[in-house]
């Protein structure tokens, strides 16, 4: 199963008429590189619900975003509200995507999933 977003602002700040596209290359570089420390691991089976089961964490761990496309607006182009900087489409590692991750978000205590 296949996520799909797109990132957009809806006013300008600071009460301006138009705004700078930047920080792509910070955004590529997060998404190629994300992953769950075993800290970050450590410290969600201590904040949620002691009945999430194992394989939510497990799922956790084994995160991989390498099918992960973004497309994008040139840095330092002029944009205006309302419009997308940014589309990002992939799946969800896993052996059946989204599904896996639904299912498991459930059994962690989330009470939707999207």
């Amino acid at each position: 199963m296949c996520f799909r977003f797109d990132l957009y602002f809806r006013k300008n700040p600071f009460g301006g008429e138009y705004t700078v596209f930047a920080g792509l290359e910070e955004c590529i570089r997060f998404i190629a590189n994300f992953k769950y420390s075993k800290e970050e691991i450590t410290f969600l089976r201590e904040t949620l619900s002691p009945t999430c089961e194992d394989g939510f964490f497990d799922y956790l761990q084994g995160i991989d975003f390498s099918d992960v496309e973004v497309y994008a607006i040139p840095e330092g182009s002029v944009v205006f509200p309302k419009v997308p900087l940014m589309r990002v489409e992939g799946s969800v590692a896993g052996p059946d995507g989204g599904i896996s991750a639904s299912r498991y978000c459930y059994m962690g205590g989330f009470a939707a999933t999207r």
